[in-house]
């Protein structure tokens, strides 16, 4: 990987950490948060790919919650694997935008803030990287530098 491209790619990442977190920053404090219930689980298997063989299990808990009015409204709560899934019957925080609630999402860290966190703590170690690597190879360029010019003084 070149410097420059490792730096580009850092700040990309690490624009669009801010730009997810900034949504997810207006998502927490410009929300209703309700409860809802988890009314069904659907479960379903994924063949996995390479070598090693086997299957794996994702459940979806159908989460049914209602706005002021009255109205219900459902939405789904992706875990991987059955223990990861909310329990038939459990109550669950649901998080809308007011005057959209049927655009919601589950409230848990991971559904607001996995994402802009994941993009930031990337976007930083490609930079982190990209900038050692240049001072790295600047100061061995440098030292190359150095010992030729001290080579050169002892010839004369």
């Amino acid at each position: 990987m070149t410097r420059a491209i490792g730096v580009l790619i850092g700040l990309a990442l690490l624009a669009g950490g801010g730009r997810f977190g900034w949504d997810a920053w207006q998502e927490q404090w410009n929300s209703v948060v309700v409860t809802g219930r988890v009314t069904k689980l659907i479960a379903s298997v994924e063949r996995a790919r390479g070598s090693k063989g086997g299957n794996r299990e994702h459940v979806y808990s159908i989460i049914e919650y209602g706005d002021g009015s009255g109205r219900k409204y459902q939405v789904e709560s992706h875990a991987n694997g059955r223990k990861n899934a909310y329990p038939q019957g459990a109550e669950v925080r649901v998080r809308y935008r007011e005057g959209h609630p049927e655009q919601a999402s589950v409230d848990s860290f991971g559904s607001i803030w996995l994402a802009p966190v994941a993009m930031t703590v990337l976007g930083a170690l490609f930079l982190g990287v990209a900038i050692t690597q240049t001072t790295a190879s600047d100061g061995a360029a440098a030292s190359a530098r150095d010992a030729r010019q001290r080579k050169g003084k002892r010839r004369r």
